[in-house]
C-alpha cells in the first residue's frame, strides 16, 4: 500500500491508483471541479498513476492552472475529432476551408513517423502551429519516430519558425 497525505490527513492506496481516483474521494470538499494534481510539488495529470508514498493537493478549474487545463483538454479532444473526420492528410484543408485560425489547430505528435512528419513541415510553413511528443516508446521508434531533438532541427533546417513548433 501506498501512503496518499492531502492536507495533512494520511490515507492509503493500492500502488497504480489513479489520481483521478483519489480525486473523487474528496471532490465533495471542492466547490469546482478538480482538474490537476501536484504530486510532491509536480504538477500531474489525473489519469497518472500512483507510484509511491507521496504528498498531494488539488488544482480545480476555477484556479488558473486547472483552468488552462481544462480548457487544453478541450482544444487537443476538438483537434483529435478533427484528425479523425479529416485525417492527417487533409489538415491543410481544414485549415483552409474552415474560419479557424492556424493557431487553434495545433496537431500534435508529429514526430511520431516520417509521412506525418513531413505533412507538419508543410503546415508549419504555412502558418500553422505543430507539436511533439517528447516520450517514447521503441515500437514507435522502429515505425520511424523521430527523437523530438531530431525533428526539431530538421524542421529548424526546413525553414519553420520556431515559434511554430
Amino acid at each position: 500500500m501506498i501512503t496518499v497525505t492531502i492536507k495533512g490527513e494520511k490515507r492509503e492506496y493500492e500502488a497504480g491508483t489513479s489520481y483521478e481516483t483519489i480525486a473523487r474521494d474528496y471532490q465533495e470538499q471542492y466547490s469546482s471541479q478538480i482538474a490537476l494534481v501536484t504530486v510532491n510539488g509536480k504538477i500531474r495529470e489525473l489519469f497518472k498513476k500512483l507510484k509511491k508514498d507521496c504528498e498531494i493537493s488539488f488544482f480545480t478549474v476555477s484556479d488558473g492552472i486547472g483552468h488552462k487545463s481544462y480548457v487544453r483538454t478541450a482544444v487537443m479532444l476538438m483537434i483529435k475529432a478533427l484528425r479523425d473526420v479529416a485525417g492527417t492528410d487533409r489538415l491543410e484543408r481544414v485549415k483552409v476551408e474552415t474560419p479557424l485560425p492556424a493557431y487553434h489547430m495545433i496537431p500534435t505528435h508529429m514526430n511520431r513517423n516520417p509521412l506525418l512528419f513531413e505533412r507538419g513541415i508543410t503546415y508549419a510553413k504555412g502558418g500553422g502551429y505543430v507539436d511533439f511528443t517528447t516520450s517514447s516508446y521503441a515500437s514507435f521508434q522502429e515505425d520511424g519516430e523521430l527523437k523530438s531533438s531530431d525533428g526539431l532541427k530538421k524542421m529548424l533546417d526546413a525553414g519553420v519558425p520556431i515559434e511554430h513548433i
